[in-house]
């Protein structure tokens, strides 16, 4: 938001909920850049960025971009059968969404063991082939933005509902909450190791 306002000409949104990572292969990304980013946007001035994207905007797993579109087609049919039913749209958040979420990483896991270099290439794209779409042979310049992982602590427990029906509210309600995530991650770390619980721990 920030960004933005002090340089609205510099940020271009993709519009409709566009996410990267909307595609299962090089010819569908072809497709999507085409499709989301205008024309007339000037990598060498202006950066695309999909601020509607849900996927992008919350901890799902999409660091590897081109396998996220399977656990979407797992994910959200899961979701949408338990929230069609009334009884079971109340209690989704703190029971039903943990099957649905298993079952997505399922597939994407599934997805991430296909062959990398098929005939064709067809699962073959990658990060640096979308920045090269963009920039061409001159390097980008990269922002970081690192956000204190307690502050995103305090902001999970009192700005999502669902932990404050499980918990309740407060300082001694959120120690309990921290004290069962803390030991949640030490449990993750030791089945899991370091990697795949730091990416996917929110699935686990």
């Amino acid at each position: 938001a920030l960004l933005r306002a002090s340089h609205p000409e510099a940020l271009v949104p993709l519009g409709n909920g566009a996410c990267w990572g909307q595609w299962k292969n090089d010819e569908g990304g072809r497709r999507w850049l085409e499709r989301a980013v205008p024309a007339s946007l000037d990598p060498s001035a202006q950066l695309a960025a999909a601020l509607h994207c849900h996927a992008t905007l919350q901890f799902y797993p999409d660091s590897a971009h081109r396998f996220h579109k399977w656990w979407e087609e797992s994910y959200w049919p899961c979701k949408k059968r338990c929230t069609d039913v009334p009884a079971c749209e109340k209690t989704y958040y703190e029971k039903e969404m943990w099957t649905c979420k298993a079952a997505a990483l399922r597939a994407h896991d599934a997805a991430v063991d296909l062959p990398t270099v098929p005939a064709g290439g067809a699962f073959n794209f990658t990060t640096p082939w979308l920045l090269r779409s963009f920039y061409g042979s001159r390097p980008p310049r990269l922002i970081a933005l690192l956000r204190s992982p307690i502050d995103r602590l305090v902001h999970a427990f009192y700005g999502h509902p669902h932990y404050g029906k499980k918990y309740g509210v407060g300082a001694r309600r959120f120690g309990e909450y921290v004290t069962e995530q803390v030991a949640g991650w030490r449990a993750c770390e030791r089945r899991h190791g370091l990697r795949r619980c730091a990416i996917h721990f929110e699935q686990l």
